[in-house]
């Protein structure tokens, strides 16, 4: 097991081969799952490769998903690229929602996706019904017209006007 940890760190820190320590540090849990630094180690390679679904599975794995969720946030706050930080963020918002059954936390998520993308159809479809239910007519019109924009059905178009016209009367 030591031998491996240290082919593990060779090829990550002094041969800059992530890809190859992953296998090393996978290897490595298999014969022995809680060996702590392999664990570490491996979940800042899946980090460093944005290999995003094998770190969801070792969260998984370790039934850790509070833990997961910080880090994904954590990320989303440090990353500069906005697609994979609006990637991060629907993650997160997955996992409150469906692992930590926290609508409350998953809407913040879903509210900083907004916030990096204010256009993004997929977080306005979600979060609309959600304000709707909450009666937010604050919040709720600028994602009505997200919607309205982005939909060819005429019927769903119209609904959608209806919506923003009786928010309009109050």
């Amino acid at each position: 097991a030591a031998a491996l940890l240290k082919l593990g760190q060779i090829q990550s820190d002094r041969l800059s081969d992530v890809e190859a320590s992953v296998g090393t540090y996978e290897d490595l849990l298999g014969l022995d799952p809680e060996n702590f630094r392999a664990k570490d180690s491996l979940k800042k390679a899946y980090v460093e490769l944005e290999q995003w679904d094998k770190l969801e599975r070792f969260f998984e794995r370790e039934g850790a998903w509070a833990e997961y969720v910080r880090q994904l946030e954590s990320l989303a706050g440090s990353l500069s690229d906005a697609s994979t930080r609006v990637e991060l963020l629907f993650r997160a918002a997955g996992v409150w929602r469906d692992q930590l059954e926290d609508e409350a936390r998953c809407t913040k998520a879903l509210e900083r996706v907004l916030g990096i993308d204010e256009r993004n159809q997929r977080a306005a479809g979600i979060l609309a019904p959600v304000y709707e239910e909450r009666h937010d007519y604050k919040r709720l019109p600028p994602l009505l017209e997200i919607l309205l924009d982005a939909e060819t059905d005429a019927s769903a178009r119209f609904d959608i006007q209806v919506k923003l016209a009786r928010i309009a009367e109050g």
